[in-house]
């Protein structure tokens, strides 16, 4: 015990060789090669050989010789699309990232087998008709989940009214992302896994069934009970 306290002043004071800062840049499909040369990374984009011109179209240079900062939403994976990253993050619990996009894309896996199945069972008229892209199943899974209207509370003579008002895009996405979560969260966890559960949410959305799209129909007929309220909205 006093051998290893002893060493360890030796230790702390033992110098690391020295780091040089390396650039790496991405496209959004694939990793791009990494720069490390001081000299290269000062020039300016025109004057890289044209050996390389993806190099040179996709590295951006500062006027004083930073560059730019890629966004955190931003993915290097082959299946990056900021809708699906949006989801995932809301989809995170605890920071656990890449759990979320595993369980994510075990999701899709499972949703990819359950329509080739079909695919394979169907005529040869019915198969043109059966998406096998489990990345545009989820899109239209999820804009079918997509409300039209809901209502805002408004207070009128110190009465509150629920009045029906048209929803942005930015609230309609929100909604169907919490819906879908949630409905996939209410699934029984002792019959299926979390990926199960997800992709058999996935797979009642698009069939216009399911936990979420049965919100987005208490939220219209809401709406529709409330429309005598309407001209609230300007009034």
């Amino acid at each position: 015990m006093a051998l290893a306290k002893g060493l360890r002043p030796l230790f702390s004071m033992a110098r690391l060789p020295r780091l040089s800062p390396c650039l790496v840049q991405h496209d959004g499909r694939r990793y791009k090669n990494v720069i490390s040369e001081k000299k290269t990374k000062r020039r300016s984009a025109d004057s890289f050989p044209e050996a390389i011109p993806e190099l040179n179209q996709s590295i951006m240079f500062h006027p004083m010789g930073k560059k730019n900062i890629t966004s955190s939403q931003e993915d290097p994976s082959l299946i990056y699309d900021p809708e699906i990253t949006k989801f995932i993050n809301s989809m995170m619990w605890d920071g656990k990232k890449a759990m979320t996009r595993g369980i994510f894309q075990k999701a899709l896996s499972i949703v990819k087998k359950d329509q080739l199945k079909k695919w394979q069972e169907a005529s040869e008229k019915g198969k043109e008709k059966i998406e096998l892209n489990p990345i545009n199943i989820f899109k239209e899974a999820f804009s079918n989940v997509f409300p039209v209207m809901g209502v805002a509370r408004l207070k009128r003579g110190g009465v509150a009214y629920q009045v029906p008002v048209p929803l942005s895009e930015r609230r309609k996405r929100f909604l169907a992302t919490k819906w879908m979560i949630d409905a996939a969260y209410a699934r029984s966890t002792t019959k299926y896994r979390a990926d199960e559960r997800l992709a058999l949410e996935i797979i009642d959305a698009l069939n216009h069934t399911g936990g979420c799209i049965r919100k987005k129909h208490e939220l219209h007929k809401l709406a529709a009970a409330n429309r005598a309220y309407a001209h609230y909205r300007w009034f």
